[in-house]
């Protein structure tokens, strides 16, 4: 039976056996120890149960730690399947293996969980660390608590990892939703938000990184191993917003602006990768619920060059083979 503030840790990994010892060593630092430490092995093909191994034979650190292994199935399957082995622990942290936490993070948090019956999660700043030119960006979450939804339209939905939850509350929410290849964290935390009141834990930030597996020869961020992470972004938020009905809790014209902004940089991530007609949709799709001039004006010249491509193909004519 564990006490009522007790934590459990859920670290999935796919390919950073490397990278993950420094995300642990930060959870073996812990001024206050988590009831259980699981690391999911995601179907990784290095050598992530030696690295583990001998990470336990130096650090020893004074909690349980389970490493399990699956088959690779992505991020949200991972994390579901270490929610389902926390048992009956009151609260979870999900940490990202490339992230690393303050040492009394833990601390913090489940404190105030602990002395506020009413909130079901805990955020505290991050700090994005660039691990390839070293650029360290702050980034506030003091003003979350104040309406969760507006603050991740506004800012994202990335903050798993510097976040505390009741596992009642994830179980009953269903967990992370599993045909989310990337966003699923703001399917999960947009649902999770209109459950209860979310707090905020002020002290030192957790540290996000960022192409920390690139640097290392590893799995890179998870929203790179999408052709496109702005466009599946860009129809998470569109889906929550139509199925939670966000048009009743925001103002629309905020929604609308967000909304139309998210298409945006899904449209111009596409131009990026060469492939007008899927930028098309997604200026089409910004339009739809905000006209401005940077996606008016892009629309039309990607559709002026779409039809100067299909005259000019017109024009030309097969070459005939001369006959014998």
């Amino acid at each position: 039976m564990y006490d009522q503030s007790a934590v459990a840790v859920i670290v999935p990994v796919y390919n950073r056996s490397r990278t993950v010892i420094e995300t642990l060593r930060s959870v073996a630092r812990q001024t206050r120890h988590p009831a259980l430490l699981l690391i999911v092995d995601d179907g990784s093909t290095d050598d992530l149960a030696g690295c583990i191994a001998q990470w336990l034979d130096i650090d020893k650190p004074a909690f349980p730690v389970k490493l399990a292994r699956k088959e690779n199935a992505g991020a949200p399957v991972a994390r579901n399947f270490g929610l389902r082995m926390a048992g009956d622990i009151p609260f979870v942290a999900f940490l990202d293996s490339d992230d690393r936490w303050p040492q009394d993070f833990l601390e913090r948090t489940s404190k105030i969980l602990t002395e506020q019956p009413d909130a079901i999660a805990v955020s505290s700043d991050q700090v994005m660390v660039d691990f390839a030119d070293g650029v360290r960006r702050h980034v506030s979450l003091e003003k979350l608590p104040r309406c969760p939804i507006t603050w991740m339209f506004q800012h994202g939905a990335g903050i798993g990892s510097c976040t505390l939850l009741r596992t009642a509350v994830v179980r009953e929410l269903g967990g992370y939703p599993e045909h989310v290849p990337t966003g699923h964290d703001i399917d999960l935390f947009f649902r999770a938000s209109r459950r209860g009141k979310w707090s905020f834990a002020a002290g030192l930030p957790v540290e996000m990184g960022r192409n920390s597996g690139r640097i290392a020869g590893e799995h890179d961020h998870l929203c790179r191993s999408q052709k496109n992470f702005q466009a599946h972004w860009a129809g998470v938020y569109e889906d929550v917003a139509r199925r939670e009905q966000l048009a009743d809790v925001l103002p629309r014209k905020f929604l609308e602006k967000h909304l139309a902004h998210r298409w945006y940089r899904a449209a111009r991530q596409w131009e990026r990768l060469k492939d007008r007609d899927a930028a098309l949709d997604c200026y089409r799709r910004s339009i739809a619920h905000r006209r401005t001039i940077a996606s008016w004006l892009r629309l039309h010249v990607l559709e002026w060059e779409s039809r100067k491509a299909r005259r000019v193909g017109a024009r030309v004519e097969p070459v005939r083979k001369n006959s014998i």
